[in-house]
């Protein structure tokens, strides 16, 4: 009996830190995203608490149009993870900062070179 209540303890309190790690990180994130053929991407991703997103992407210089995506996302350790694909063609991954976001490569590494600093999105 005591190993069950331990059992459901540790699972509980690991549950909370969880959910904690997901309200600490909702709020709404800004940037302009480099872009291959316009003059920068701009980017709002707002997180929910529950774990839902609203991701929206405006090609500067190119369209007026702006592009929304929704869905879900998880926060594994200090990795937030998009699940909707239709975005880029990949789960879009970002590494969690303090007031900060930054996209990862599509093997989620954190893009190195000239333009990382322009991969941040700041809440």
């Amino acid at each position: 009996m005591k190993k069950i209540l331990l059992v459901i303890g540790v699972a509980a309190l690991l549950l909370a830190c969880g959910q904690k790690k997901q309200v600490e990180v909702a709020g709404v994130y800004n940037g302009v995203l480099p872009c291959a053929d316009c003059e920068g991407i701009k980017t709002m991703l707002e997180l929910q608490a529950d774990s839902s997103y609203i991701l929206e992407t405006q090609y500067l210089g190119k369209s007026e149009e702006i592009n929304n995506y929704v869905g879900k996302f998880t926060l594994n350790e200090d990795v937030l993870v998009l699940d909707n694909a239709k975005y880029n063609g990949f789960n879009t991954q970002y590494l969690v900062g303090d007031s900060t976001l930054t996209q990862l490569d599509a093997e989620g590494n954190v893009i190195a070179g000239e333009f990382a600093a322009m991969y941040v999105l700041r809440k």
